[in-house]
C-alpha cells in the first residue's frame, strides 16, 4: 500500500511539474507575442539603441546556417536604418572557439562598418547576453534578432530586466533538427523564467562600454578583412554563404520570360518621351538620367515621376545618375534640388579629408533617395595626379593607396545608406584621352595596373561594391584588339584576379571609342559575350532585339543571360529595390 501511495505521489509530482512547465511556456509566449514584429515594420520603431544579434554555433570559421540567417537579418535591419549599431553577443570563452569575431567578420564582408559593430565576448547564454546588453553596453531599447522559437524567451528576459525590446525573426530557411531545438527551448524557457525571478549576475561583468560609441573598442584581434581577399559570393565559396537575396533571385528568375530577362540587361538612357510605354512593353533593367532630365523639375515632381515608372515596371528598376560632384553633377546642377552643386572629391578632401567626404556622401545619398534614385554612378576609382589629364578633376588626385582608402570609405557609406555605388572606370583610366569623342590606346605595362590602378578597385570590392563599370580604353597589355568594355580578357581579370562577383556594366556603348570595334554595329551582343552583365545603352529597344536574335541564332547561350540576370536580381533584392 505504501509503495502504491509513493507511486501516486511521484506521478502527481511529475504531472504538476509538467503542468507547470506547460503553463510557464504558454505564459512566456503569450506575454511577448505582440512584441514580435515584421522586418519591414522595424524601421517604424524609433530611437533604437542597437540591433542585438544572438550568437549560435560556428563551423570552423564560418557561421552555421542558423547563425548566418541571424546575421543576414541583423545586417538587413541595419541597412534599413533601424539602428546605427549592431551588438553581436556570443560565446568566446576559449581561444579555439570564437562566435563573435566570426560574426563581425561576416558583417564587415557585407559592408557594415567595423565601428558600428560591438562584440560581447561573454554572451554565454541568452540570459547573460541580455543582462550584459543592459549593464555593460547601456542598452535601453533594442531589436532582438534570432529564430522565432527563441525570440519569446529572449524578449521575456529583456522585459524582466527592464529593457524595451522588439523581436524580428530570422527564419530564412528550414533547419535540420528543428523539432529537437523547439523541445529543448521549452526547458530553456522554464529555466530562464526562474532566473528572471532571482536575477543572478552573469559569469562576467566589467567596465561599461556604451553602445553609442565606437564598436572597435571591443575588438580583441586584428580584423582579418585585409588578409582575406575573397568576395563572399565569389565562385570559390558561393556554397559557403547562401544569401537570402540569392535564393529570392533564383526563384524570381524561374518565372521570367526570355524577353524579360534580356530587358534586365539594359541600363537605358532615359527617353525624352514615352518612358512608361517603353517600360511596359520592353521591361528595361533600369534607366540612367542626365542633367536635362532634371531641368524644370522639383524634388516632389521627380519622385512622383519615378514612382510612376516603378509602378509600371513588372520588375522594379535601377534608377541611376552620375552625381560625382564637381564637373559631373546631374541633380545638384539645379537649385530646385540643392542650393549649389556637390563639390568634387578633391575640394572636399582639401576641406576636411575623408570625414568631409563621408559627410558629403551621406548628404548626396539622402538627396538621391528622396527623389527615387537608387544607383549613383560614383565613385571614380581612377588614379590621376596629372592636372592636365582628362580624368584628373573627377578623381581624388592622389596615389593608389590614398585613393583606395577613399573608395573604401565611400562604398561603405553608400552601402550603409542603401545606395548602390558604381566603381569606374575599370581597369583604370590613367591619363588617356576622352573616349566620348575618340579612341584611347593605353600603352602601360601590366605591372602598372597590378601595383597601382587595381588597388582602389580591390579596396572597393573588399568593401562590397555592388557594381563596376568598364571603360572603352584599349589596354594593350590586356587586349590589343578590343576596348576593355568588349574584351573578354579584361573581364576575366576582373572576375578571376580581383575576385569580383557583382554586376559588371559597360560604359555607354554610344561613345565614339567603341563604335568601330563592334562587328556589324553589334556592340550590345559583343558586350554580353565579353562578360558584361549590363549595358548602358542609348538605343535600348534596337539593341535588345539584337541580343534576342543572337540568342535565337545560338551566338549567345541562355545560361549566359541567366547568370547576368541573377546578379542583377540579387543586387535589386540586396538594396531593397525588390522585396
Amino acid at each position: 500500500m505504501k509503495i502504491k501511495n509513493v507511486i501516486i505521489c511521484l506521478i502527481l509530482i511529475i504531472v504538476i511539474i509538467i503542468g507547470s512547465g506547460v503553463m510557464i511556456n504558454f505564459y512566456v509566449k503569450k506575454s511577448t507575442n505582440n512584441q514580435i514584429i515584421k522586418a519591414e515594420d522595424a524601421s517604424e520603431i524609433k530611437n533604437v539603441d542597437c540591433i542585438l544579434v544572438l550568437g549560435a554555433a560556428i563551423w570552423g570559421e564560418k557561421p552555421s546556417p542558423i547563425l548566418e540567417d541571424r546575421l543576414l537579418r541583423g545586417i538587413d535591419l541595419y541597412k534599413q536604418g533601424v539602428s546605427t549599431k549592431i551588438l553581436m553577443s556570443g560565446d568566446h570563452g576559449r581561444k579555439d572557439y570564437d562566435e563573435v569575431n566570426t560574426m563581425k567578420e561576416f558583417a564587415i564582408r557585407k559592408g557594415i562598418p567595423s565601428e558600428d559593430i560591438f562584440m560581447d565576448h561573454a554572451g554565454f547564454s541568452t540570459y547573460e547576453s541580455i543582462y550584459r546588453a543592459k549593464e555593460i553596453f547601456g542598452v535601453k531599447k533594442m531589436i532582438i534578432v534570432t529564430q522565432e522559437y527563441h525570440l519569446y524567451r529572449a524578449l521575456y528576459i529583456a522585459n524582466k530586466l527592464g529593457i524595451e525590446s522588439y523581436g524580428v525573426n530570422s527564419d530564412l530557411r528550414v533547419y535540420e533538427g528543428r523539432e529537437y531545438r523547439e523541445l529543448r527551448e521549452i526547458i530553456a524557457r522554464d529555466k530562464d523564467f526562474v532566473k528572471c525571478i532571482f536575477k543572478p549576475k552573469p559569469t562576467y561583468l566589467g567596465e561599461q562600454i556604451p553602445v553609442s560609441g565606437n564598436g572597435d573598442v571591443t575588438n580583441d584581434k586584428i580584423n582579418k578583412k585585409n588578409e582575406d581577399n575573397t568576395n563572399d559570393i565569389s565562385d570559390s565559396n558561393v556554397e559557403e554563404y547562401v544569401d537570402v537575396e540569392k535564393n529570392k533571385a533564383e526563384e524570381l528568375l524561374k518565372t521570367m520570360t526570355l524577353e524579360e530577362k534580356v530587358g534586365q540587361l539594359f541600363m537605358a538612357r532615359y527617353p525624352e518621351t514615352g518612358a512608361n510605354s517603353e517600360i511596359i512593353q520592353n521591361n528595361p533593367g533600369g534607366y540612367i538620367l542626365f542633367g536635362k532630365d532634371f531641368k524644370d523639375e522639383t524634388k516632389s515632381s521627380m519622385l512622383k515621376k519615378i514612382n510612376k515608372h516603378q509602378e509600371n515596371s513588372k520588375i522594379k528598376m535601377f534608377m541611376g545618375v552620375d552625381e560625382e560632384g564637381g564637373t559631373v553633377a546631374r541633380v545638384s546642377l539645379y537649385s530646385n534640388f540643392r542650393n549649389e552643386r556637390f563639390k568634387s572629391p578633391q575640394d572636399l578632401y582639401k576641406e576636411g579629408g575623408l570625414n568631409r567626404i563621408i559627410m558629403d556622401t551621406k548628404e548626396k545619398d539622402n538627396l538621391l533617395k528622396s527623389i527615387g534614385i537608387n544607383i549613383n554612378f560614383a565613385p571614380v576609382a581612377d588614379i590621376s595626379e596629372d592636372a592636365g589629364a582628362f580624368i584628373y578633376k573627377r578623381t581624388l588626385g592622389k596615389n593608389a593607396e590614398e585613393t583606395g582608402k577613399y573608395i573604401e570609405k565611400v562604398v561603405s557609406t553608400m552601402n550603409t545608406d542603401n545606395m548602390i555605388s558604381v566603381l569606374k572606370h575599370f581597369p583604370g583610366y590613367g591619363n588617356n584621352v576622352d573616349t566620348h569623342t575618340g579612341i584611347a590606346i593605353d600603352e602601360r605595362k601590366y605591372k602598372v595596373f597590378e601595383d597601382s590602378e587595381f588597388i582602389p578597385f580591390i579596396d572597393g570590392i573588399e568593401a562590397d561594391a555592388p557594381v563596376i563599370l568598364v571603360n572603352h580604353n584599349i589596354v594593350k597589355c590586356m587586349d590589343s584588339k578590343f576596348p576593355a568594355s568588349l574584351s573578354s580578357k579584361v573581364h576575366e581579370i576582373l572576375r578571376k584576379k580581383l575576385n569580383f562577383d557583382g554586376i559588371i556594366i559597360t560604359d555607354d556603348l554610344a561613345m565614339d571609342a567603341v563604335k568601330k570595334y563592334a562587328e556589324n554595329g553589334d556592340a550590345a551582343v559583343q558586350a554580353i559575350l565579353a562578360g558584361n552583365d549590363m549595358i548602358i545603352s542609348s538605343d535600348f529597344v534596337k539593341q535588345k532585339k539584337e541580343i534576342l536574335k543572337a540568342i535565337e541564332e545560338g551566338k549567345i547561350k541562355e545560361n549566359v543571360i541567366n547568370e547576368a540576370v541573377l546578379r542583377i536580381l540579387i543586387c535589386k533584392y540586396k538594396y531593397k529595390i525588390l522585396v
